[in-house]
């Protein structure tokens, strides 16, 4: 194969293509910055999740963009992956919990990938949000329900009787020695 035709524009756009369509049929919300947090593209589940079209999303401080702020995320609880992953050169994680009037109403994990440029520095991030809101309040449900158990078997035990028959039994503690 002739390398110029292997790398013509029409197969050029074949591939871009190929690879719009992948990133756009993924349900995370992805997008890729550049160093300053300026939005270079995002996919179609993001633009959803904000209501808009990609082309309203580009361009635009990601920060301003998914959490109308004036500056990149960082708080006592909280640092943007996206920094760390610029500092690290790394891949880094990390879980947000998005609240309303005080109360938890969205969890989601961010992965931040670090695109490096030919002398190791970080040019580009690429952030994959996922919600998890529907895994962390399963994981709290069972907390609960555990919690509720193990009080429920603290208080109350069974006996078998002869015969078979169970009934509950409470054991007086034994003495303490003093």
């Amino acid at each position: 194969m002739n390398i110029d035709s292997y790398y013509s524009p029409r197969l050029i756009k074949e591939s871009r293509n190929k690879f719009r369509s992948l990133i756009d049929g993924i349900d995370d919300e992805i997008f890729s910055l550049v160093n300053d947090f300026i939005i270079t593209s995002v996919n179609q589940a993001l633009a959803r999740s904000l209501g808009t079209h990609p082309r309203n999303v580009v361009g635009r401080y990601c920060y301003e963009a998914l959490f109308d702020t004036h500056v990149p995320c960082r708080n006592d609880s909280f640092t943007c992956p996206v920094l760390l992953a610029r500092e690290s050169s790394q891949l880094e994680t990390a879980m947000q919990m998005i609240e309303e009037d005080g109360a938890p109403t969205k969890y989601l994990e961010l992965r931040a990938i670090p695109v490096q440029n030919d002398q190791g520095g970080v040019d580009h991030v690429i952030l994959l949000r996922r919600d998890i809101t529907a895994q962390k309040t399963t994981e709290q449900q069972s907390r609960d329900y555990n919690e509720r158990l193990a009080e429920d078997i603290s208080k109350a035990s069974l006996q078998v009787k002869e015969g078979g028959q169970i009934s509950p039994f409470n054991p007086k503690p034994a003495p303490s020695p003093h």
